[in-house]
């Protein structure tokens, strides 16, 4: 595994072999789109083509943080007439810079290749000069914090897409840092049924197809949450912690018996019957947990359900 994957450096000397995982997440119908299991020295903005690879994206608007944005990955998005929203760092370029220290919240500037670009689109096939403009939109937001970030974008039209909408569509991309807590967490991505290559991408994969069938099931619950909501003071959600534990054995008799649609029944009744209180605008102060360098184990703030 140490070769196939890799390992981080650790103070004390050879560490446990480690992955890195790279999903395409649909933040509106809470589905796993695509993901892929990668070696841990391959980059998120490495990886993120193969993951997009195969994939129809011109009516879709990818979301992306801050370590993704280069004019390479801009360039290939653009060309395949895909629209993104992407957080830029602080001090990306000059012109960024220039644009933080300004009056202005709003801007569209042609921007150039850095060697780098440049050097990673000429091993794509990709051929172009230094001085080929990419024309991208770059707009200020104000977090609660009073904080400043810059988004960058090839919706151009600030009379259609308001600074407004981007803040609140990027804010959506919080989904993707919950899907991955679901599945490092509550799915227990880490604790591996064995450990060969095969077994691990086995249950990485397997991972993702429970969490789209309990999305998809708890989807199935919508109508019955909202006729629960209207006698209570807060809206409800389905308990996920407990849900997974309801589809232990429920996933097991979707691939025994042929008549699957009592089993997705049961489940959903299941799921109906453990609800959790939405609490709006509840913040907690990020705790920061001790690891110890000997052994890798799932970290939760909660029981286990599993």
């Amino acid at each position: 595994l140490r070769e196939k994957f890799g390992c981080p450096g650790s103070r004390l000397g050879q560490s446990n072999p480690a992955a890195r995982i790279c999903v395409l997440y649909d933040v509106m119908n809470h589905l796993a789109i695509k993901g892929l299991f990668q070696p841990y020295a391959e980059s998120e903005e490495k990886v993120v083509l193969d993951v997009l690879e195969g994939l129809e994206l011109s009516p879709s608007l990818l979301l992306f943080d801050r370590g993704y944005p280069s004019y390479w990955l801009m360039y290939c998005l653009i060309n395949r007439q895909t629209h993104f929203v992407m957080r830029v760092p602080s001090n990306a370029n000059r012109t960024v810079k220039a644009f933080i220290e300004s009056d202005l919240s709003d801007i569209t500037v042609d921007i150039y290749p850095s060697y780098k670009s440049l050097a990673k689109l000429k091993q794509m096939g990709i051929w172009i000069s230094q001085t080929t403009p990419l024309k991208i939109r770059y707009v200020k937001v104000m977090l609660d914090t009073g904080e400043v970030e810059v988004l960058a974008t090839n919706l151009y039209d600030s009379s259609l897409y308001t600074i407004a909408d981007l803040k609140k569509v990027y804010f959506m991309r919080w989904g993707i840092e919950t899907f991955y807590g679901y599945v490092k967490e509550e799915l227990q991505l880490g604790q591996f049924s064995g450990i060969r290559d095969i077994c691990i991408r086995q249950d990485f994969a397997a991972n993702l197809f429970l969490f789209n069938l309990q999305s998809l099931i708890e989807k199935q619950c919508e109508p019955y949450i909202e006729q629960v909501c209207k006698t209570r003071i807060y809206k409800y959600k389905v308990n996920k912690n407990i849900s997974w534990a309801s589809m232990k054995y429920g996933v097991v008799k979707l691939f025994l018996f042929r008549n699957t649609n009592s089993v997705l029944m049961e489940l959903q009744h299941l799921f109906e019957k453990h609800l959790v209180p939405i609490r709006p605008g509840r913040k907690f102060p990020r705790a920061r947990k001790g690891r110890p360098n000997c052994k890798n184990y799932t970290l939760t703030n909660y029981k286990r359900a599993l």
